[in-house]
């Protein structure tokens, strides 16, 4: 994907989860297209950024929606899949 090349097209004051997930699967799509491996590098930096959109708009939305103390709970489940999956703790 080169700069510039943008796959959201137009202004948004705020992006729809279902954008999103949309951007996703066209993102991946591409990068499943492309044929030479050293090409897939770039597009696979904006899907990980993608994936952090995602999470943070779920973070958003639970933190409108049910408040801190949820959203604090949440993130420690977070923390303890990690170090589960080989993480180690600070």
């Amino acid at each position: 994907m080169a700069p510039g090349q943008g796959t959201l097209k137009g202004v948004f004051k705020s992006v729809s989860r279902m954008q999103l997930i949309d951007l996703g699967a066209e993102l991946r799509y591409r990068a499943e297209m492309m044929s030479v491996e050293e090409e897939r590098g770039p597009i696979y930096a904006v899907i990980s950024r993608q994936s952090s959109a995602l999470t943070m708009f779920h973070m958003i939305r639970a933190l409108e929606t049910q408040g801190a103390y949820t959203l604090r709970l949440s993130s420690t489940g977070w923390s303890r899949t990690a170090r589960g999956r080989g993480a180690t703790r600070p």
